[in-house]
């Protein structure tokens, strides 16, 4: 049985790997540029969608196109050959990217830790429509902490057009069913004009 520190040893040699390209037979390319070198056998162990990318039955080549912001890859991957990772220089909003991300590289324990990280999030205006939409529907919790907020600051949450702009379309269709908000009406209309304008939907 091998031993502790031969243990450390293999794990330092597998961290090493990170970002390096010696030994290197893959890559990532983010937003059609940046192109992060990766090692296949590291990935696949580490995540089951890279392993029916890279040894399913259809044949990607060396190189995969990844719809993602580059940090929040760059998080994910070093969680892959390292086991780790810094929360302490991750912010909010990298962290909320992240979840989305973990669950499509179905990275479980990368799943786990985030979440479990983002259910002692601080909900504000800013980033409730973020966080709603990384979510979607798969943490319940959370999901009600962020309605909770909506609802006890609804006023507020309306009155910073630039944020709730930004909301994504489904908080907004559940927005427009629930009408219990306290609100004025003129108000409410308002801020979908501007919603609707900034996303260039032409109806709700």
């Amino acid at each position: 049985m091998a031993s502790l520190e031969s243990q450390n040893y293999a794990l330092r040699c597998v961290s090493q790997l990170y970002l390096s390209a010696h030994l290197n037979d893959f890559a990532i390319i983010i937003n059609n540029d940046d192109k992060i070198p990766c090692h296949k056998t590291i990935l696949a162990a580490t995540s089951p969608y890279f392993e029916k990318c890279l040894f399913g039955e259809k044949d990607v080549g060396d190189e995969l196109i990844l719809d993602a912001s580059k940090q929040s890859f760059l998080v994910a991957l070093k969680f892959m050959y390292t086991g780790e990772v810094e929360f302490d220089n991750i912010d909010d909003d990298r962290l909320i990217e992240l979840y989305p991300l973990s669950q499509s590289l179905q990275i479980k324990p990368l799943v786990d830790l985030v979440e479990h990280r983002l259910n002692d999030i601080e909900i504000l205006t800013k980033n409730v429509g973020k966080i709603y939409e990384a979510l979607s529907a798969n943490n319940s919790t959370l999901l009600n902490k962020c309605w909770q907020f909506i609802e006890e600051n609804f006023e507020s949450v309306i009155a910073d057009s630039d944020s709730f702009s930004k909301f994504p379309h489904d908080l907004i269709l559940e927005i427009v069913k629930r009408y219990y908000f306290f609100a004025a009406e003129n108000d409410i209309f308002k801020a979908l004009v501007k919603w609707q304008k900034n996303n260039s939907i032409l109806t709700v």
